[in-house]
Parts: C-alpha cells; sequence; structure tokens
C-alpha cells in the first residue's frame, strides 16, 4: 500500500468567511493524483474544496468556499484514492471580515452639541461592535447607545461638547477587534453664533453718529449689519460699524 498522506502546513492559514479562498500550499507527503481536500468541524457539514492540483507528492493547491461559515478552528483533511487519509487537527481558522465604513450621518456636529444622534453604514458590522471618532492628538470620543442594526448599518449617540473643531475618522471595531475607518469623515464644528448687540447713543435728532458694539457669542468671524433704512455693511472688519 501506499503511506497515508501526512498534511504538515496549510498556507494561507486562515481565511474570512465572507468568499472564496485560495489554497497556495497545503504542504506534507504522501499525496496521489487525484487526492480530495476539505475542512471538517464538529457539529458543521464539511467544506469540501474545489479545484483540488496536486502538484506533486507533497503540495496541493484548492479552492474553498468559506461564505457563511462558521468561524473558529477547523481540521484540514486529505483523501487519497485508496480511501487512506491525513489529517491536521485546527490547522485553518475562519474569520469574520474586517469591517468597513462608507458614510456617517450627519457628517458634521457642533462642539455643544450633548446628544448627537448618528447612522453608520458600511460592511460587516457585528452585533457588539463600538464606534469612535479620532482625532491624531486628542482623545477618541465614544459613541453611546450603539445599536447594530444589521451587518451594513449602526445607529449611535456621540457626546461633542466640548470637543476639538475639525475633521475626525470614524471607527468601527468589531467584538474580535477587527476595525475599519472612514478618514476625515466627520467634523466638529464652532457652535452657530448667536446675534447681539448694543449701539450708542440708541436715539436722537438727524443727521446722527451711532457706534454699534458686536456681543455675539461663538466667535463669529463674518458680519453683515442691516441697519433697515436700506444701508448695509458687510465684511470681515466690520465688526464694530459706525
Amino acid at each position: 500500500r501506499y503511506p497515508a498522506p501526512e498534511i504538515l502546513a496549510i498556507t494561507p492559514p486562515s481565511g474570512f468567511n465572507n468568499g472564496t479562498q485560495f489554497i497556495t500550499n497545503l504542504s506534507g507527503s504522501g499525496f496521489l493524483p487525484n487526492a480530495t481536500v476539505r475542512l471538517t468541524r464538529i457539529n458543521q457539514s464539511d467544506i469540501v474544496a474545489t479545484g483540488v492540483t496536486v502538484v506533486n507528492s507533497g503540495r496541493i493547491t484548492c479552492l474553498v468556499d468559506l461564505s457563511g461559515r462558521e468561524t473558529g478552528p477547523w481540521n484540514v483533511v486529505v483523501s487519497n484514492t485508496d480511501s487512506q487519509y491525513g489529517i491536521r487537527t485546527n490547522a485553518f481558522t475562519i474569520e469574520n471580515p474586517y469591517p468597513t465604513v462608507s458614510s456617517i450621518t450627519p457628517s458634521r456636529g457642533a462642539n455643544n452639541t450633548a446628544v448627537l444622534n448618528c447612522s453608520v453604514t458600511g460592511t460587516g458590522f457585528l452585533e457588539g461592535a463600538s464606534v469612535h471618532l479620532t482625532k491624531a492628538g486628542a482623545a477618541p470620543i465614544t459613541a453611546t447607545s450603539v445599536n447594530v442594526e444589521s451587518p451594513a448599518k449602526i445607529a449611535c449617540t456621540f457626546n461633542l461638547t466640548g470637543r476639538e473643531p475639525g475633521r475626525w475618522n470614524v471607527v468601527v471595531v468589531n467584538y474580535d477587534q477587527k476595525s475599519g475607518a472612514l478618514g476625515s469623515g466627520f467634523e466638529i464644528t464652532q457652535p452657530q453664533p448667536v446675534p447681539e448687540f448694543t449701539a450708542e447713543p440708541i436715539f436722537g435728532t438727524a443727521p446722527l453718529t451711532v457706534r454699534f458694539i458686536d456681543q455675539s457669542t461663538n466667535s463669529p468671524s463674518l458680519w453683515l449689519w442691516n441697519f433697515g433704512d436700506g444701508t448695509t455693511v458687510a465684511g470681515l472688519d466690520q465688526q464694530n460699524p459706525v
């Protein structure tokens, strides 16, 4: 009899359960022409390889369809045509794919907003995922009330109070610590200015020179004054017009 096949290693040793993985090198000894390859796991149906090529007695290449299969370690089995087989336990690992982030709605919010409800879309979101806003040199903003509505959508809430204005990355981290990000996908802005002013004097006989003093909050940078008589002034230097 020919000796039973022996499996030494499999390359790559893992694959994602959202597609087909090409096995470039199933190495060992005793592989005969027309040998078959399969992945096995207790309480799971076998994954039978296709496109099996016995390159030589020590190497096989093949394809395994991992779509929707259970994550974790699987056994690798090579069976020769004489019914002898070799098995390497827990030699291949099926993993969830990395999540991707495609958008966030709304994509901006003011830094005086304590509760901003957002919707994050993408792929590969798993139950128990977390959502964060990150920016170099700043502490991350972690979302609360995270609800993974589907593998393509997450609802969550951010507290932006007092956080640094600018562009932030949107990051989703699954429970297995795989993460995906949308670079500069969210913008934190200054809150809208609240107009307020005083005038001196507030009455008099025409022609009358009046100085207007801007007291608007939230740091405006551009002013447009409409004096109600058809006269307007506007500009970066028109904070306190006369």
